[in-house]
């Protein structure tokens, strides 16, 4: 019999696996969300906060792959209510990562207000600009952990199915010669501003020497 924290990852693993099921397949997915909304719904109410957060994207990969599917009112409200509670039964970190996490939920099956997810991979920039891509990214980072940027920039499966396209080059670095070149560049420029600040001061100490001579006689 599963202990109630390992039922809290099964089911946080079973809604994950539904909201990439309905990210790939779309409507046909989406068809056996009856099904599902009573399950759904009944995690909600859970303590955990992952599995509250992820029932609640899942309600937004839904949304966006079929923007007419109904999402019920009552469903609506406890991610309102769960998008600002208030409880001493959870640690400060759980509560602002469910509280900002549902907000955005609630924003965008209200609103279809969405926020752009930014990455920076190498000389990279991925924008993630939907909920089915964040979801699938999500996927590739539980699984790759640390190794993710180097799949993300050289994984030809990874960068496919998250519509990336290919890789951008490079950026070319400066041939040795060239770097050579630069050093001496700037100690050429180095030696040459202190000779002029050596030779000024020369110039004023002979000048106020000068001076001193014509205030004698």
């Amino acid at each position: 019999m599963l202990s109630l924290s390992e039922s809290h990852v099964l089911s946080t693993q079973i809604v994950k696996s539904y909201s990439l099921l309905v990210s790939r397949l779309g409507a046909a997915a989406v068809a056996e969300y009856p099904k599902m909304l009573s399950l759904l719904s009944e995690c909600l109410t859970s303590s955990n906060t992952s599995l509250v957060v992820a029932v609640g994207v899942a309600f937004a990969v839904v949304k966006e792959t079929v923007p007419n599917v109904e999402i019920p009112d009552d469903v609506f409200d406890v991610i309102v209510d769960l998008a600002s509670e208030v409880t001493k039964h959870k640690a400060k970190a759980e509560l602002k990562e469910q509280r900002q996490a549902l907000r955005a939920v609630a924003q965008y099956l209200e609103e279809d207000a969405f926020t752009d997810e930014k990455l920076v991979v190498f000389h990279e920039k991925i924008v993630l600009t939907t909920w089915s891509s964040q979801i699938q990214m999500g996927v590739f980072r539980d699984i790759l952990g640390g190794g993710l940027d180097i799949q993300l920039h050289n994984n030809e499966f990874v960068r496919a199915v998250l519509d990336l396209g290919d890789a951008p080059a490079a950026p070319r670095h400066r041939k040795p010669q060239d770097k050579a070149a630069a050093k001496l560049y700037l100690e050429a420029q180095r030696h040459s501003r202190s000779v002029h600040r050596s030779t000024s001061r020369e110039h004023k100490h002979a000048t106020q020497q000068a001076n001193d001579h014509d205030d004698e006689e």
